[in-house]
């Protein structure tokens, strides 16, 4: 460049200055994006009520946990697999669970991030409760249910598992009936719990299941 007429030489530079901005600008908007649609809102209130902020990004806190060992990934549920290959031809594939045995970085609404450990299947438990001889109870629901934003001990199923012990987690952020019955029926086999509970959510619930009627023809199996 240094070739270049001087003219030239300065479009240049503000040509790749301005490109630049553009690529911090969208790193700063995925970002954001991927915190979740509230975690601003939050993080502006606690700042109103003094309360302590990890202003970390999902990723760098997956990072940072990498970086000491941990075998850690962002939450991804429910997972769409587009394109699988089936028996009927062309079809979509779910994931209910995160990804098995690991530390799972979920959303930050309280000021510090939400991170648990998965079972065998990716769910919020315990590690070995798939291998107890009963199961007390099973819970089923989408995000409250799951844990979205609270440690592991404060999710419903742990509070439950406070009096029951051998009570398994099967929520999954993002579905509605569905799905969870597909989850129901996928994961419960031939338990026989003493109790199913299946958390219905009226704020979202109902449009969410015409949602999944009417776009997953693999879920209308179910």
């Amino acid at each position: 460049s240094l070739r270049l007429r001087p003219a030239h030489r300065v479009n240049l530079s503000v040509t790749l200055i301005a490109f630049g901005l553009a690529l911090f600008g969208a790193e700063l908007i995925l970002e954001r994006v991927a915190e979740g649609p509230y975690t601003e809102k939050y993080r502006v209130a606690a700042k109103k009520l003094k309360v302590p902020w990890d202003e970390r990004s999902r990723f760098q806190v997956v990072d940072d946990l990498r970086n000491d060992g941990v075998d850690a990934h962002l939450a991804l549920t429910p997972l769409i697999l587009e394109g699988a290959e089936t028996k009927n031809g062309v079809d979509q594939l779910y994931a209910f669970g995160e990804i098995s045995n690991s530390t799972i970085v979920m959303c930050n609404e309280l000021g510090q991030w939400s991170i648990y450990e998965s079972d065998e299947f990716g769910f919020n438990n315990p590690r070995g409760i798939w291998g107890q001889d009963h199961i007390d109870t099973v819970s089923i629901g989408d995000s409250f249910v799951h844990g979205q934003c609270v440690t592991p001990e404060e999710n419903a199923t742990a509070l439950i598992r406070n009096v029951y012990k051998n009570s398994l987690n099967l929520g999954t952020t993002g579905t509605s009936m569905l799905l969870q019955l597909a989850v129901m029926k996928e994961y419960l086999g031939d338990m026989t719990p003493k109790a199913v509970l299946w958390f219905l959510f009226e704020g979202n619930d109902l449009p969410e299941l015409l949602t999944e009627y009417n776009q997953n023809a693999r879920a209308k199996k179910y």
